[in-house]
């Protein structure tokens, strides 16, 4: 059955009576509290490539500004060996991949999408994605990205570490990227990286939001779905939980169970002798609006 974004059509994709396919606008703004959590835990490679001196301020020029602030220095405002630098900005990239893929597999969330009680599931069984999957969706949605911001970070730093200040006042960051080399040599893959950082979550977004069940694609690589807690509680159908001796908070043998969700979020509650009233359904693709 086609699904037409914005309407209430059945999915493919079959959940227990508390969950929903996640909306756009709930995604988003888990991306950005994940970018505000990730961008504290970058702190700890950009402190790393400090101390061990792969990129530190010009001693020099220090002394030049705070002895005329109206002046531009005649030395470079940075010392960077850009070999170390590179090798800290690949970490930060493995860390960024790595971080999501972790939360993702054993968590069911980064921080950002619990939150605001969003799960990636896989989308076939329910369950946890494989860490192989997961690593993957991570690879598209945080590597492509990060790997571009990180290739921006380094050719900026070359820039402040070989242009002169004082003899480009006035002229503009142009003069400073052909003296530097950025202009030239490699000029066409900074472009490229810099139209990734930004182009490319947008292109997951819109593939998200025109997308059969919200699935971008990103999830659609990966075997993935998002999924939300239904918006309110009558959409969960009788409240029940995992059947006695199940592990918690998976799996059960409640007659209308699916196999991998979470149980329903209700405290105390208690599986039924007769069944679901709803039982199964298909998912109902999120209304509207509602990190990748």
């Amino acid at each position: 059955m086609r699904y037409e974004p914005g309407s209430h059509a059945q999915s493919d994709i079959r959940l227990p009576p508390w969950l929903r396919i996640a909306g756009i606008g709930a995604r988003f703004g888990a991306w950005l509290l994940d970018l505000l959590f990730f961008g504290l835990v970058s702190a700890i490679p950009a402190t790393q490539a400090v101390v061990s001196g792969a990129v530190t301020l010009n001693p020099e020029a220090v002394t030049q500004v705070g002895q005329n602030p109206a002046a531009s220095p005649t030395v470079p405002y940075l010392v960077v060996d850009v070999g170390a630098l590179s090798a800290w900005a690949a970490v930060w990239v493995a860390l960024a991949i790595v971080y999501a893929a972790v939360c993702w597999a054993y968590f069911r969330g980064t921080p950002g999408q619990r939150i605001l009680s969003l799960q990636i599931a896989d989308a076939a069984t329910g369950r946890n994605l494989s860490i192989a999957r997961a690593t993957w969706r991570a690879v598209l949605v945080s590597g492509i990205p990060a790997a571009a911001a990180a290739v921006l970070v380094v050719a900026m730093c070359q820039v402040l570490s070989v242009v002169i200040p004082a003899d480009f006042q006035g002229s503009g960051g142009a003069a400073y990227l052909d003296e530097s080399g950025v202009g030239g040599a490699w000029g066409g893959l900074v472009s490229l990286c810099g139209l990734a950082v930004w182009s490319w979550p947008l292109v997951l977004l819109l593939t998200a939001a025109f997308g059969r069940d919200n699935r971008g694609i990103h999830d659609r690589l990966a075997g993935s779905v998002v999924v939300a807690r239904a918006k309110a509680p009558w959409e969960w159908g009788y409240p029940y939980g995992p059947a006695p001796g199940s592990p918690p908070g998976f799996g059960g043998q409640a007659p209308g169970w699916i196999p991998g969700y979470p149980a329903a979020p209700v405290p105390g509650a208690v599986p039924p002798t007769q069944g679901c009233p709803m039982g199964p359904r298909r998912a109902q693709p999120g209304g509207g609006t509602g990190s990748q």
